[in-house]
């Protein structure tokens, strides 16, 4: 009996225990309902929260993306324009390159002419002055267009001891003229020139002097005086008159005083 009470004392301690767990159990159970609860409540919270702002942000990014294309269709209607631009540039170039070059062409065409026509003119021109300055050369004297040039004269001079002097040059030719006379008037010497001083004078030989108007001085050194009026001239006992030389308005000399011929 005593062993029956010891046993239902066992028992029913240990469904006090079994008790004591069950309602830890539910208390357990209760608490983790209660969190699991507060957790999906705080989950469907964040989900509803993300999904908004993913909303948010989707349509964010796809008004950003509208505005993207707009600009970018903006970017590509400008860039159209420019290109547009840029062809209508390039062809006013061209055509305006085209114009010049052309206008170039003709410039040229037109100043080549025009060069042409001067050099023809300056040849003609040149021609002409080579065969005036030979023709006024003489002397036999010619001008080669070939190559520019005039050919020397070749001009006879008369020696005083009549043997003849070719010079091939005006400047040689007038210092043997100087030096030995002309053809049938010839003077040998190295004295002084002579001198016309009168009006109308003639001075012919070396240092011969013509000093009045209509004066003839023939010879080496003659010098005429003033005339000396003479209508007549006693030779013995004749007496000649009526000369010619009763108003004389020159004279005739011969040479000179002391030196009389």
């Amino acid at each position: 009996m005593s062993t029956a009470q010891s046993g239902v004392a066992s028992l029913s301690t240990g469904l006090s225990s079994t008790n004591s767990a069950v309602a830890s159990l539910s208390t357990s159970t209760s608490t983790g309902i209660s969190t699991a609860t507060s957790s999906i409540a705080s989950l469907s919270t964040s989900t509803s929260t993300g999904i908004s702002s993913l909303s948010t942000s989707a349509s964010t990014g796809i008004s950003t993306a509208q505005s993207g294309v707009t600009s970018l269709s903006t970017g590509l209607s400008s860039t159209n324009s420019s290109v547009a631009s840029l062809s209508t540039s390039a062809s006013t170039g061209i055509s305006t390159a085209t114009s010049s070059i052309a206008s170039l062409s003709t410039s040229t065409s037109t100043g080549i002419s025009s060069l042409s026509t001067g050099l023809s003119s300056v040849t003609t021109v040149t021609n002409n002055l080579g065969n005036s300055t030979a023709a006024a050369l003489g002397g036999g004297s010619t001008y080669n267009p070939a190559t520019g040039t005039v050919s020397a004269p070749s001009y006879t001079t008369y020696n005083a001891n009549g043997t003849t002097t070719t010079a091939n040059n005006v400047g040689s030719a007038i210092d043997n003229i100087n030096s030995q006379g002309i053809k049938y008037f010839h003077a040998n010497s190295t004295a002084p020139d002579s001198q016309a001083l009168g009006a109308n004078s003639v001075a012919i030989g070396p240092n011969a002097i013509a000093n009045n108007a209509g004066d003839v001085a023939l010879g080496s050194g003659s010098v005429t005086a003033a005339a000396n009026p003479t209508s007549s001239a006693t030779i013995g006992s004749t007496t000649y008159g009526n000369f010619a030389g009763a108003t004389p308005s020159s004279v005739v000399s011969v040479g000179n005083a002391g030196a009389e011929r």
